[in-house]
């Protein structure tokens, strides 16, 4: 790794996820500070390695969740009801900036196509034809999905939780325990980018589970080893994801790492 890049946070870091479009270097997280029910989004950008924002749009509730990052905008999922589990609205703000852009009641993100353009579909949950969104205005575009939009390529890894009795689940617990002496995992988050092995896994220590991360090289050895978490509330909370050579993990909950590979 040659670069690794640390930005600390108010409050609580909830969901993390990539750009999916352009120069993919933005990060966008969803924030939470759950005593105060208080909730708040932020941009990053690893390339001119700042934090661009963070705010509480007036669109947003304790039920808004972060949905996707592209096409110069964050997409958020509004929720009527907290006992009914299907958004009922869609907004958009600036990557840049964080302002509000657009709101588009009753409909839901299908796809972020990466030219400009998002699809929607309705809310209700019921099957019918998706939508062509202009991502810039919110208004709706041309109606003949009959050619399907572009989707882009997708570089987001996400990972792969295995407990005991999954399969490969051993065969992770013995490459922990040949690399860094590591016994009893209870649960571990996987994920390969070539040619590097991620590894979140969880552990008991004195009276609580604490989370750790290993970066592997498959040829090299370790790249990078640490806790990220002495004091876990939930295991498998699979805030470790990758875009490219790009790894973003959460530490302490409130500090987000981002990490460089070298190919």
């Amino acid at each position: 790794m040659n670069d690794r890049q640390i930005y600390t946070f108010a409050t609580g870091i909830w969901k993390v996820l990539p750009e999916t479009t352009g120069d993919r270097t933005h990060w966008g997280l969803e924030l939470r500070d759950r005593e105060r029910k208080e909730i708040s989004f932020s941009v990053v950008d690893t390339r001119e390695k700042r934090l661009l924002w963070q705010a509480t749009p007036v669109v947003a509730d304790w039920w808004t969740s972060l949905v996707a990052l592209g096409d110069g905008v964050m997409l958020l999922e509004g929720y009527e009801s907290p006992d009914i589990p299907m958004p009922t609205s869609l907004f958009a703000l600036s990557a840049g900036e964080g302002e509000v852009k657009w709101a588009l009641p009753r409909h839901r993100l299908a796809q972020v196509s990466g030219n400009g353009e998002i699809l929607v579909a309705a809310a209700s949950g019921e099957a019918g034809p998706l939508r062509r969104v202009d991502a810039d205005t919110g208004l709706f575009t041309a109606e003949d999905l009959s050619v399907p939009a572009r989707r882009p390529d997708d570089t987001r890894v996400f990972p792969h939780i295995y407990r005991s009795g999954d399969p490969f689940f051993a065969d992770i617990c013995d490459f922990l325990y040949k690399t860094v002496k590591v016994q009893e995992v209870k649960i571990v988050e996987y994920l390969e980018v070539a040619p590097y092995l991620i590894i979140s896994y969880y552990i008991y220590e004195n009276t609580g589970y604490a989370q750790y991360l290993l970066i592997a090289h498959r040829f090299n050895g370790i790249a990078h080893h640490e806790a990220l978490n002495h004091e876990v509330e939930a295991l498998g909370n699979s805030l470790v994801v990758t875009n490219g050579l790009a790894v973003a993990a959460v530490r302490n909950n409130r500090e987000l790492l981002v990490f460089q590979l070298i190919p």
